[in-house]
């Protein structure tokens, strides 16, 4: 009877030291960036840099929204700090602007224990 007793126990304990596995891997932390002042209704196209490295493939160049909001995706990266730069649709360079990013992590898309998503507030771009 003990033996039984001891191996249920046994059983029953172990089940709780299973590792945790996390499912989400490669999501991604998205940014709203609002272009306004003078020279926003030139812009036909955002860039955006960090620390020098900019972004310029398909996979994470911003996205116009409409109504001067562009959408930034930004993998798992929660950069303090964009370099943001304007363009019109020429490709001209019409403002090139420094902006700080306030990242709050969420236990999304994996729970606690996992890589957190994050978010942030939206982020004006102010153009001359």
């Amino acid at each position: 009877m003990l033996l039984a007793m001891t191996a249920c126990v046994t059983v029953v304990s172990g089940c709780s030291a299973m590792p945790r596995a996390c499912t989400e891997i490669g999501y991604v932390n998205t940014l709203t960036l609002e272009v306004a002042g003078a020279g926003a209704a030139a812009v036909d196209d955002l860039e955006w840099c960090v620390a020098g490295e900019c972004a310029g493939d398909a996979l994470t160049e911003a996205r116009g929204l409409g109504g001067g909001q562009w959408e930034v995706q930004t993998f798992t990266q929660t950069p303090g700090e964009l370099t943001v730069v304007a363009r019109d649709a020429g490709g001209t360079e019409i403002a090139r602007v420094d902006v700080a990013v306030t990242w709050t992590g969420t236990d999304a898309p994996n729970g606690p224990g996992c890589d957190n998503a994050s978010e942030a507030p939206t982020v004006t771009v102010p153009l001359p």
